[in-house]
């Protein structure tokens, strides 16, 4: 079987904590890396907040903390706005009414995620 390569943020360390589940994450994926940024924003801004002392243990073992190159970066988010720009699926086609809204799938961009274990739906466009 080959292992999977997988990239963490907050949102997914806290809700897979919440959810009791963080400690799988091994067994699906290897390696697993996060930005420092990600590390701070969960271990720093509390050890009461879900997933720090999970998240501070994993650190190391299983969850490797490594920073993308900027440059590979930059590369990566032009080529996406070009794509986007060009080609998306989610740019609108005409003008929407509120009645069509529901029924028509090519919406700018989605609205919210919704998840169990994560709480109330967040804002994608944020």
């Amino acid at each position: 079987m080959t292992m999977l390569t997988g990239v963490l943020d907050a949102n997914a360390i806290i809700g897979l904590c919440l959810g009791g589940v963080f400690g799988l994450l091994p067994s699906l994926y290897t390696p697993m890396y996060l930005p420092p940024l990600v590390t701070a924003e969960v271990i720093a801004s509390g050890s009461s907040r879900p997933g720090a002392a999970e998240l501070a243990q994993a650190l190391g073992v299983w969850i490797t903390e490594d920073t993308p190159d900027p440059a590979a970066v930059s590369r990566f988010s032009t080529a996406l706005s070009e794509l986007i720009g060009r080609s998306s699926p989610w740019r609108r086609r005409g003008p929407r009414t509120k009645s069509s809204a529901a029924t028509n799938n090519s919406c700018a961009k989605p609205i919210a995620m919704v998840s169990p274990a994560c709480g109330p739906p967040r804002s994608l466009s944020s």
